[in-house]
């Protein structure tokens, strides 16, 4: 990542919060899409 201010870094910094979104939103279709969810502990439960 530059290490200089101004676009070059703001839109590297908006590309990797996009990425770490989509890996985000997979994890969580991944944990809602578990058979076994409500086995799940009340915590991840609410999650649905």
């Amino acid at each position: 990542m530059p290490d200089t201010p101004g676009e070059p870094l703001s839109h590297a910094i908006v590309e990797q919060i996009h990425a770490l979104a989509a890996q985000t939103s997979a994890a969580f279709a991944d944990l809602l899409a578990e058979p076994d969810l409500t086995e799940a502990p009340p915590s991840v439960a609410g999650v649905r």
